[in-house]
């Protein structure tokens, strides 16, 4: 049997490597790089009833660096996000994760890019209605996580809030914007820092 200060001397420097654990830190530089938008008009008349299709794509530019010593896993996860044209209800347009290695004195870029994004706004002019279909990509919002943890989050135009994201995806899966209610497959992909996009 040890000694009671022996053990208590394990004890105690167990409990000291524990504390002093670092938590994940990072900076998350995000940005639009590039964004298309196509306007294709099927049929208009001169009272204003229309029919039109609406194309958009956005590439973000996502840096990833950190002044903490320690390297950590984390998970990059990206959110395109609008309103159904007509009735102007959320939805997500994309929803992507990837892992990423954050390591310091390594930082990271990476490029991501919505996908074409498709809607439809129909207007009869003389009843006053409008119908629609698909969503508009209006915002984005980028997160890195550890764990349950955020480490770092950026976004444009309205944050999204990500307590409603489940019921949010259960919708667009229902419109047919999004295939599954889980992230879809990745079109993030790094690049070198000096890369042009």
């Amino acid at each position: 049997m040890k000694p009671l200060w022996i053990a208590l001397i394990l004890s105690l420097s167990i409990t000291t490597t524990h504390a002093q654990q670092p938590k994940p830190s990072a900076r998350l530089d995000v940005k639009t790089a590039r964004s298309g938008k196509t306007l294709l008009r099927l049929w208009e008349t001169d009272y204003g009833s229309y029919d039109r299709d609406q194309l958009r794509t956005i590439f973000l530019d996502i840096r990833i660096s950190t002044v903490g010593r320690v390297p950590f896993d984390a998970v990059l996860e990206i959110v395109f996000h609008g309103k159904h044209p007509a009735t102007k209800q959320p939805l997500v347009a994309s929803w992507q994760t990837a892992p990423v290695h954050i390591e310091p004195n390594k930082p990271l870029r990476y490029i991501a890019s919505s996908g074409l994004v498709k809607s439809n706004s129909t207007r009869y002019a003389a009843l006053g209605r409008i119908y629609g279909s698909g969503t508009n990509v209006a915002s984005w919002h980028v997160r890195l996580k550890s764990g349950d943890t955020i480490i770092a989050e950026a976004h444009n135009g309205n944050p999204l809030d990500f307590t409603s994201l489940p019921d949010i995806v259960a919708e667009s899966v229902k419109q047919r914007i999004l295939e599954s209610n889980k992230p879809e497959e990745s079109k993030i992909k790094s690049i070198g820092l000096n890369d042009a996009i």
